[in-house]
């Protein structure tokens, strides 16, 4: 996540010539853009804070596609006793293209805090 997200995402289609999975544009309560490398998509991502300021840019985590649907994953994630968040489900319109992108999501939780340099 950064607050330069955008600017982020431009460099580094342009400087490596990443091939563009989906562009830069707000979700609704975050905006995102995507870039191909390989078989990882890196996502560029920023969050308004409360106040309306967007937070610092960090690495935030990993994200994997699972072999089984969200809900099966939670399920998993729940006989294992591991903390997640409920399954999340989103849909938005990518702008100027005829694709109406829909994904899922679980998160885990109470993961040890990162000690800080």
């Amino acid at each position: 996540m950064s607050d330069h997200a955008q600017s982020l995402f431009t460099h580094f289609k342009d400087t490596f010539q990443l091939p563009e999975v989906w562009p830069f544009y707000k979700h609704g309560t975050f905006a995102s853009s995507g870039l191909s490398l390989g078989n990882v998509v890196l996502e560029f991502m920023s969050f308004p804070k409360e106040d309306g300021q967007l937070i610092k840019t960090e690495f935030r985590g990993t994200a994997c596609e699972p072999t089984t649907s969200t809900n099966a994953t939670a399920a998993g994630l729940t006989r294992r006793n591991i903390s997640h968040t409920d399954s999340q489900f989103y849909m938005s319109q990518i702008p100027g293209r005829q694709i109406l992108a829909e994904w899922s999501s679980v998160a885990l939780t109470e993961l040890p805090a990162q000690e800080e340099d």
